[in-house]
C-alpha cells in the first residue's frame, strides 16, 4: 500500500529541501521521502510504500518532516504526525500468484483449459479458469472480495461450499480492471472457492482477495 503525508511550512519564510521519514509502531522504517523545498504558506506531498504481507494487525504510523533537522524552523515540535491503520489478512492463499513450488504454476491454485502462469499473475483463455484451493469462512458472514484483471471481461465465480464439500449456491461476477464488491456467505457455507474464469480474448488476473470486513 501507500502512504502519503502532506508537509507543510506554516512559518513566515520558506523552507528548504528535507527527508520526511515513515515509521511503524515506533520502531520499523517503513522509508523515507525526498520532500522539496516549500515556500512559506505552501505544501508539498511525499509518499512511501509499505509492503503489507504478513503484518495483519493494527499498526500505528508515524510520519516525521525534516527528520535530519536540515532545516532551521521557529518550532520544531510540530513535525510529527501518527496515523492508525489496520491491516486485514487475505483469506485467500497466495493471492498474489508469486508463490510457486515448481515454477511453471502457482501454489494453492488449479487450472482447466488453456491457462498460462508468468510468476506474478494467472492468465485463463475463453472457457478456461484457475481454481484457488477452499477458504474457510464463517456463515451468513460478509466479506470483501478483491480481484485484479485485465485483457477482456473474465468472470469470478464464488462458489460457496459446505464442510464437506457440497457447492450450496455460487455468486457470478463480471471482472475487468479492479473489482471490489462484499459478498455474503449462505447459512451453512464453511468455505468457498474462488474460480476465475478467461473472457473471450482471455484474462489476466492478479491480487485476489478475500477480506473480513
Amino acid at each position: 500500500m501507500t502512504i502519503t503525508a502532506t508537509i507543510a511550512n506554516t512559518g513566515n519564510a520558506d523552507a528548504g529541501a528535507s527527508t520526511t521519514r515513515f515509521v511503524r509502531n515506533g520502531t520499523t522504517l517503513i522509508g523515507t521521502a525526498s520532500t522539496p523545498a516549500i515556500p512559506e504558506g505552501g505544501t508539498a506531498v511525499v509518499s512511501v510504500n509499505w509492503e503489507t504481507a504478513g503484518q495483519t494487525g493494527q499498526h500505528t504510523i508515524t510520519i516525521s518532516a525534516d527528520s535530519a533537522t536540515a532545516v532551521a524552523e521557529s518550532n520544531e515540535g510540530n513535525n510529527d504526525g501518527t496515523l492508525t491503520v489496520t491491516v486485514k489478512g487475505n483469506k485467500v492463499s497466495n493471492g498474489s500468484f508469486t508463490a510457486s513450488s515448481n515454477g511453471s504454476s502457482p501454489d494453492s491454485w488449479s487450472s482447466s483449459g488453456q491457462t498460462s502462469y508468468d510468476g506474478n499473475s494467472a492468465s485463463a483463455g475463453p472457457g478456461s479458469s484457475w481454481s484457488s484451493d477452499p477458504v474457510a469462512v464463517d456463515p451468513g458472514t460478509s466479506y470483501d472480495l478483491v480481484v485484479s484483471a485485465a485483457g477482456s471481461m473474465g468472470t469470478v465465480l464464488v462458489e460457496q461450499l459446505s464442510a464437506t464439500g457440497l457447492v450450496l449456491g455460487s455468486v457470478s461476477l463480471p471482472a475487468l480492471g479492479t473489482l471490489d464488491t462484499p459478498i455474503s456467505t449462505l447459512s451453512g457455507t464453511a468455505q468457498v472457492r474462488i474460480v476465475l474464469l478467461g473472457g473471450l480474448t482471455g484474462t489476466t488476473f492478479d491480487d485476489v482477495g478475500l477480506f473480513e470486513r
